[in-house]
């Protein structure tokens, strides 16, 4: 049963990034209790212990794609570090060219936790594994891994605010993915540098290389990953102003994630366009993309996008509401940012300091310190909870 879910599951990692993706990840669905059971097998069964312990990283290393799309991220991050608790044990009582697949296997594991991590919004975690990650796929001069984990690097050096390494990390996961030619990697790479340079105002540059990106995506029948480009295109499109086409941007970003069932990339395209919508004056709206946007993030564990969302509300709230609760989501969602180290682009920054300074000016300094403090202390699932009950 274990080997056969082992099987299926290494079976399905490439088939995620094809044109039958939706079909696997409809058939891992249905597997899903299967699988599960083979991870508690390997965790407590009887029989060879080493052997088990293998079984467990493997299907860690291979579950990766499944569980991030899908949104069974705790789940995964629980079964992922069980799988990893083996690997001293295992790694000690390996001797000879045997232990290659097992340093392998360790390696693979590592990233699905920095994935897992990284979809959370922790991102100091998920730089840790991926760091641990690429030492061994060094050693093992892994040409493959190496592009991969640089890539994950440079997307987490992006989010942590640090262009300039991420810039150089993308280019040489690039460089690596062109050399192999793996078209897949050389578009998420491609896009990936698009966000640098959109990050960085070069918006020419970041349309050119989302453009390449979504063609290589489209051409390979990869939904989820159009999706992705589909959706920093429309956050290109919105720092620019073109509300209009950031919209339908988002809109067809959020019908593929709905087709392939990535509820994180859904609750992205939510947020944004409860963003352009409220812009544009249509709270209502504005309201139901948030709120939906904020129940998939919650579900998710979030807390990137949990910031968004509060952002989002504060902004809707600020105009249908009152503005000592629009301070405190505003406070909750720096604080956020702050803990998971999520900072802000140059255009938000400039777009929440332009709401603060309006926020400021119809309370007093006394009421808008104390509102902010009170904002401030709240935990990511009080401020979750204070937000739904705004409207």
């Amino acid at each position: 049963h274990v080997d056969w879910c082992v099987a299926l599951l290494e079976e399905a990692k490439p088939k995620l990034q094809s044109p039958e993706q939706v079909a696997w990840l409809d058939r891992l669905e249905l597997e899903h209790d299967n699988i599960r059971t083979a991870f508690d097998t390997c965790a407590r069964g009887t029989g060879d212990e080493n052997k088990r312990a293998l079984a467990g990283l493997r299907l860690a290393g291979a579950a990766k794609g499944f569980w991030q799309i899908r949104g069974y991220l705790s789940e995964g991050h629980e079964q992922t570090s069980r799988a990893l608790e083996t690997r001293q044990t295992l790694q000690l009582s390996i001797t000879g060219d045997s232990h290659l697949p097992v340093k392998k296997a360790i390696a693979e594991a590592l990233r699905t936790s920095g994935g897992l991590a990284y979809t959370q919004g922790n991102y100091s975690a998920a730089r840790s594994f991926y760091e641990e990650s690429l030492a061994i796929m060094r050693e093992l001069n892994d040409r493959i891994g190496i592009g991969l984990l640089l890539g994950d690097l440079g997307s987490t050096a992006t989010l942590q605010g640090d262009l300039p390494r991420a810039r150089l990390l993308l280019e040489d996961s690039l460089n690596i993915h062109r050399e192999n030619g793996n078209r897949a990697q050389i578009a998420i790479a491609s896009g990936n540098l698009g966000n640098i340079a959109a990050m960085g105002g070069d918006y020419s540059v970041a349309q050119s290389l989302f453009e390449e990106a979504l063609t290589i995506h489209r051409e390979l029948g990869n939904l989820d990953t159009a999706s992705n480009v589909l959706g920093n295109m429309g956050n290109a499109m919105q720092e620019q102003g073109d509300y209009a086409a950031a919209q339908s941007l988002y809109e067809e970003s959020l019908a593929l994630a709905r087709q392939v069932g990535n509820k994180l990339t859904m609750a992205f395209n939510l947020c944004s366009l409860g963003n352009i919508v409220a812009i544009q004056g249509n709270y209502d709206a504005a309201h139901s993309y948030t709120v939906e946007s904020l129940i998939l993030f919650h579900e998710l564990s979030n807390k990137r996008g949990i910031s968004y969302s509060l952002e989002g509300m504060s902004l809707i709230v600020k105009n249908t509401g009152t503005i000592r609760n629009a301070v405190i989501l505003m406070a909750a969602a720096g604080a956020l940012r702050e803990i998971f180290g999520a900072p802000r682009t140059q255009q938000e920054q400039a777009d929440t300091d332009a709401m603060l300074t309006s926020m400021r000016s119809q309370l007093s300094d006394d009421e808008f310190a104390t509102t902010w403090a009170e904002g401030n202390t709240l935990s990511w699932e009080q401020a979750v909870e204070f937000a739904l009950n705004q409207g």
